[in-house]
């Protein structure tokens, strides 16, 4: 504390001097409290102040140990109160203190300035506090045990009165344990142990009572037991018969089931080979139908080509025979596919919108020829009450009349063809149409005409070498008809003529999308710049056949044999499209696609790729286009799907001429 003395007193003269006072706060302050506080704080209490650097204002009661002050560190360390003190706080808290030792704190903020405050903490050892409470502690189980001790001697003493007759009484009930029920417990010892000895008297008066009277019931029960001993021996003798002889019937009955097992397993056994039959049957369809419209592809596309040439009369003959008969194998080959599908319940049908006038006008139109050579009238009847616009899969409707009109035109050697529909009824929005083929031809015998419906059968075998057939095509009509919710009818008599009647039940469509027909002399024509396609063939005629018909169209093909030579190609030259046969030998074109993919994926290019297969069944076209192949064409193809099928998959505005 600085102060000026000045003369007089007088603020306005000069100081005369300063003076300068100094005192020690941190010992004011604890020598002033520990004088307050000496009778409580013992021999370990002690005060302790710090600054808010975290440094002791004065030097602790109790030496650190190594003798040395506590320090800042010390403070951060070992003194937790303190902290809590510096940083405003104010409570109590146990824990140890710089001298690691538990002690009892309670500690409190001193703002001295608004620059400086201190932390103040009062602790004393728990040792030294809880002291008198461990001294308490000790007294109390003195007194305790003690009580304890006097309170089991007056017990035992207790008991020993109480159980001297209770002793007396377990002998009695012993002597009585040991089959002397004449003994009895002495009553004359007073109070409750003597009513409890005369209950128990009265107990044994009555259970000697009760022992005589049960003996006398035992032996009477003996008897009855003997008696009914005897009987029971001549029911068991009865029983064992009666076990006997279900036992023999067991070993029957086993017998039965052992034979049904055998029968079971037989028939698993069947069911096994009929499954694997079946699976053989559809393998053997299959790769049937790849290694067929394989080389059934280059002889259709090659008459197709060929048609478009120069030619005389003659050839135009041998052409038309190769044309007829590549349609009939691929018919047959149709069929027999047809069949396997509807076995395994996997042939599926489209609903979309058809002209019925239309679809029986394009089906008459398809066999004029045959119908006009025969020298045949042919004719269709609908009256107008029929409606025209229906929903239902006009593809399989034309397989089935085309069927029925071809063995009409077939077994009819003179005379007419009449082809009629009437509306049997309406239902709400649906109609149920009956559609008959009537001809004037051979007629089938009363005794055949259900054996017609059955596969690979025919009226007689004399129909076969005369007209030729599989005996499938009736089969798949009615198995059609009955897939769509309908029936086939026969009328016929031998020598008169036939009339198969197709009943369907079809709903009514508001509008009719009429087909799509493109001009087979203009489909080569491409309106555009000519493409580089890449072909993938192993089979030599069709690629002649592919060869010649994207010539005519103007297009530029390079042609490789394995899915191998096309990926060095693809690496080597820049093409538009590929044309990719599945099955070839080195490596398939399925493979072959999925290395390209893998290239395109690195390289963000995209080149369309349109499977070329003779795989047609069904599930084919989406497995191929699932696997990547931006087009699907099944061998054997027309000339004209092929450029329509480049139309779709380049996405061009480009249209056929």
């Amino acid at each position: 504390i600085i102060l000026p003395i000045r003369p007089d007193g007088n603020p306005d003269n000069a100081p005369l001097l300063l003076l300068d006072l100094e005192a020690d706060l941190q010992q004011f302050f604890t020598s002033r409290l520990e004088s307050h506080l000496d009778s409580l704080l013992g021999k370990t209490g002690e005060v302790l102040l710090a600054d808010n650097e975290k440094t002791f204002l004065a030097r602790p009661k109790h030496p650190m140990p190594d003798n040395r002050m506590p320090v800042s560190a010390d403070i951060k360390k070992r003194s937790q109160a303190m902290l809590l003190a510096l940083n405003g706080s104010e409570g109590t808290t146990a824990g140890n203190d710089y001298r690691d030792i538990p002690v009892l704190a309670a500690y409190r903020h001193i703002q001295l300035t608004p620059e400086v405050s201190w932390g103040m903490v009062v602790k004393q050892d728990q040792q030294e506090i809880f002291a008198p409470l461990q001294r308490q502690k000790k007294v109390y189980w003195g007194i305790s045990l003690l009580g304890i001790c006097l309170t089991l001697v007056f017990a035992l003493l207790l008991a020993s009165r109480l159980t001297k007759p209770l002793r007396t009484m377990v002998a009695t009930a012993s002597t009585i344990q040991e089959g002397d029920l004449t003994a009895r417990a002495d009553d004359t010892c007073g109070g409750e142990v003597a009513t409890l000895a005369r209950a128990f008297n009265s107990m044994l008066n009555k259970l000697q009572d009760w022992h005589a009277e049960l003996d006398f019931r035992v032996r009477q029960r003996t008897e009855q037991l003997v008696a009914t001993n005897q009987d029971l021996q001549t029911e068991i003798g009865e029983r064992t018969k009666a076990e006997e002889a279900l036992h023999e019937k067991t070993l029957l009955l086993e017998e039965e089931i052992s034979e049904r097992q055998k029968v079971q397993e037989a028939l698993e056994l069947a069911k096994r080979t009929a499954e694997s039959a079946n699976r053989a049957k559809s393998e053997f369809l299959a790769n049937m139908s790849h290694e067929i419209r394989t080389p059934m592809n280059g002889i259709i596309g090659m008459s197709q080509l060929l048609a478009y040439s120069e030619l005389d009369e003659e050839q135009k003959e041998f052409l038309a025979a190769i044309t007829t008969s590549s349609n009939n194998l691929l018919n047959l080959i149709n069929d027999i596919l047809d069949l396997s599908k509807i076995e395994a319940e996997k042939l599926d049908l489209t609903l979309d919108s058809f002209s019925l006038r239309n679809c029986l006008t394009e089906l008459l139109t398809t066999q004029k020829t045959v119908i006009f050579n025969k020298g045949l009238t042919c004719s269709i009847n609908i009256p107008a009450s029929v409606p025209d616009a229906l929903l239902g899969d006009q593809l399989r409707i034309k397989q089935i009349l085309l069927n029925l009109l071809g063995n009409a035109i077939k077994f009819t050697a003179q005379g007419s063809i009449t082809i009629s529909v009437s509306a049997v009824e309406h239902r709400g929005s649906s109609v149920l149409l009956d559609i008959a083929v009537q001809d004037t031809g051979i007629g089938i015998p009363e005794a055949a005409q259900e054996l017609v419906f059955e596969s690979f059968t025919q009226a007689d075998g004399s129909t076969t070498r005369q007209f030729g057939g599989t005996g499938l095509g009736l089969t798949i009509c009615r198995r059609l008809a009955e897939l769509m919710g309908g029936s086939i009818r026969l009328e016929s008599r031998e020598g008169v003529g036939s009339t198969f009647c197709l009943r369907l039940p079809l709903p009514l469509a508001s509008v009719c999308k009429d087909a799509e027909r493109q001009n087979d002399e203009t489909v080569l024509s491409w309106n555009g710049p000519p493409l580089k396609i890449l072909l993938a063939e192993d089979n030599l005629v069709n690629i002649r056949y592919i060869e010649s018909l994207m010539k005519k169209a103007g297009h530029r093909l390079v042609t490789v044999h394995n899915g191998k030579e096309a990926l060095d190609r693809l690496k080597s030259d820049r093409f538009d499209l590929v044309l990719m046969d599945i099955q070839m030998p080195v490596m398939n074109g399925d493979t072959a696609l999925q290395l390209i993919r893998e290239r395109e994926a690195e390289s963000g290019a995209h080149l369309p790729v349109i499977a070329l297969t003779a795989y047609a069944l069904k599930g084919d076209k989406e497995k191929y286009l699932q696997m990547g192949f931006d087009g699907y064409l099944p061998k054997p193809f027309e000339i004209k799907t092929l450029p329509a099928e480049i139309y779709r998959v380049l996405g061009t505005n480009q249209s056929l001429a």
